[in-house]
């Protein structure tokens, strides 16, 4: 594990392996934004905030409609 600027960082395949969750799973997290990532000059990985990435998974959609996708009653 690493510290950038006081925050513990570690490379993404050890915080899904830490986690219980793939890598896809965090890569998608980066994607939509929740979460942020961290290069360092001449290291192909990319790090993660682990205090982070469980985070935002404490509160998973576990079931129900994709948002966004709900019908409204219009009549």
């Amino acid at each position: 594990m690493a510290i950038l600027i006081g925050v513990p960082i570690c490379p993404i395949t050890e915080a899904a392996a830490d986690l219980g969750v793939s890598r896809d799973t965090i890569e998608r997290l980066i994607d939509k934004k929740v979460v942020a990532k961290y290069r360092r000059t001449g290291d192909r990985r990319t790090f993660v905030d682990l205090e982070q990435v469980r985070g935002a998974l404490r509160y998973r959609r576990v079931s129900g409609p994709k948002p966004g996708t709900e019908k409204s009653d219009t009549r």
